[in-house]
């Protein structure tokens, strides 16, 4: 560099950028008569610096750069001369700490180099700044030259990290579920929740430090390593079941589930446990327990079939016999109570051969092998029909049975031995259950969706919600006054839904105690054929 007199003086200048951008300048002078132009060519190189830089001596400020006037929030560096001219924007609680060593510094005493505080801008905001400070000699006295760089962001980031595991902390030992922390590297045990320890029955002192080996956890030894194996290849690990030891050696099953994390700014591996022991046990028995009921069933309805068949051979007979003593076919049986012994032998057999074949029914529904014979069903012919076997019944007694058909009754698909078992045993109920006097009316319909619905009402002794309830279940039997007259199993309206649940169809049961009962059975539209148009039968 050139003397004002032409003379030359030896300037050995180095520029660069170290560390987190803090920008460092060493100027060697062989000629301390030189430091004055040096030093105005220092504050050019200064002054045109990215980074914000600022120099204090004696306690003020002697210099600062436009970079330092843009962080304040300065629209220009006359501006921040202007305005700020009296303005300390070091944040109130840390203006100690940053005076006290900015003092240190010039004085020569040793000072920390490189430290952060806070700041506040003109438009009150804070920002973190990290100061990159030295001791330099500014026009002849020793200052303390500061370069700035904002790190709000990276302060937030990290702030946002605190928070985080904080967060993280506070979930990981409040979750029920066995958590456990470890290393990478080596499988030590960072941390384990209060599952883990409930679920082994270990204290934290003895798990923490330690590898997996070390406490002999697993069963299998070797799948910690082919479990990290797999992270590997795809992250995360879920639904392993491992064979975990406890603290007393017993082996409990744990649904594992891994995946690496970073946590307190290293990676580790995250596993979270289920203990389902108790589950695939309980799950182990609920299979067994099923397959025996079954079995169990199977037995049943086998017995019941094989018992039905065997029962109706004799009883066809017994009902043979008793209509001949009944008709008196080979002459007169002389006493005339024979005659009525024979038609009670009659009549006892008719409802025992009603009941095998209820029983006979309900055990092909629960096996699945109820299989349906379908025809074209004419549902006035099959009303009529119903009607005829009941109709002695209901003239015993003492109640009418009105019959009220739409006119445009279309024809259905279905069994006809089915749908007439169903009507049968539904009016049957209804004439079982109304009182002397009382009403029992059997209707058909069409439905605004195209469906078929058979109605069966009566002026009975109805029935609760809860009566209901009993009432479709089968064997179920409401218990009152009249039910204890009355003989049956409790299989007619539970026989009467699976058999209209059978064809596709619903039924359904409303009833008020002391007004009576309406059951409909409803047929879905695609069983419905041409329309059918009938007269009304009119009451029987």
């Amino acid at each position: 560099m050139a003397r004002g007199n032409g003379d030359w003086v030896a300037v050995h200048a180095t520029v660069g950028v170290e560390r987190t951008e803090r920008l460092a300048l060493k100027i060697e002078l062989d000629d301390a008569a030189a430091a004055r132009r040096a030093e105005a060519q220092i504050r050019q190189i200064i002054e045109g610096a990215q980074q914000a830089a600022v120099v204090h001596v004696g306690g003020k400020v002697v210099f600062s750069n436009a970079s330092l006037a843009k962080l304040m929030g300065y629209a220009s560096l006359e501006e921040m001369r202007i305005r700020g001219a009296n303005t300390d924007h070091t944040h109130p609680d840390d203006r100690v700490m940053v005076y006290s060593r900015m003092k240190a510094r010039i004085s020569g005493d040793g000072s920390p180099e490189n430290y952060e505080f806070r700041a506040l801008r003109t438009d009150g905001s804070m920002v973190w700044l990290e100061c990159f400070a030295s001791r330099v000699t500014w026009n002849g006295q020793p200052a303390s030259l500061a370069w700035l760089i904002d790190i709000t962001d990276r302060k937030r980031t990290e702030e946002a990290l605190r928070r985080s595991e904080k967060l993280f902390a506070a979930v990981f030992q409040a979750t029920p579920a066995m958590l456990a922390l470890s290393r990478l590297d080596d499988g030590r045990f960072i941390d384990v929740n209060a599952g883990f320890l409930r679920a082994l029955g270990y204290e934290r002192a003895a798990i923490v430090g330690r590898t997996r080996s070390e406490i002999g956890l697993y069963v299998d030894p070797d799948l910690p390593r082919r479990l990290l194996d797999s992270l590997g290849a795809a992250c995360p690990q879920q639904d392993i079941v491992a064979a975990v030891r406890t603290r007393t050696g017993e082996v409990r099953e744990i649904l594992i589930s891994a995946e690496v994390v970073r946590f307190a700014d290293r990676e580790m591996l995250l596993t979270v446990g289920q203990d389902i022991t108790d589950r695939r046990r309980e799950v182990e028995e609920l299979r067994q327990s099923k397959t025996s009921a079954e079995f169990a069933n199977r037995a049943k309805t086998e017995f019941l079939a094989n018992m039905s068949h065997e029962i109706r051979t004799p009883l066809n007979a017994i009902l043979g016999f008793s209509e001949v003593i009944m008709d008196e076919v080979f002459g007169p049986v002389g006493t005339p109570r024979y005659r009525e012994y024979a038609t009670d032998i009659r009549n006892s057999g008719v409802h025992l051969l009603q009941i095998i074949n209820d029983l006979l029914d309900l055990s092909k529904l629960d096996a699945g092998k109820l299989e349906l014979h379908e025809t074209e069903v004419s549902l006035p012919q099959l009303v009529e029909g119903s009607v005829r076997l009941v109709r002695e019944r209901a003239g015993s007694a003492g109640v009418a049975i009105d019959v009220e058909l739409s006119a445009d009754l279309p024809r259905v698909r279905a069994d006809e031995r089915i749908l007439k078992q169903i009507l049968i045993n539904l009016l049957t109920n209804s004439i079982k259950f109304t009182i002397r006097g009382g009403r029992v009316s059997i209707g058909g319909h069409r439905t605004q969706s195209s469906a078929v619905e058979l109605v069966v009402a009566d002026t009975g002794i109805g029935m609760s919600a809860d009566e209901i309830e009993i009432a479709l279940t089968p064997f179920g039997q409401v218990e009152n006054a009249l039910t204890r007259e009355q003989q049956g199993t409790g299989l007619g309206l539970p026989l009467a839904r699976s058999l209209a649940e059978l064809h596709g169809g619903r039924l359904d049961v409303r009833s008020t105690r002391g007004v009576g009962t309406t059951v409909t059975v409803a047929l879905p539209p695609e069983r419905v054929l041409a329309a059918h148009c009938v007269g009304e039968l009119g009451p029987v």
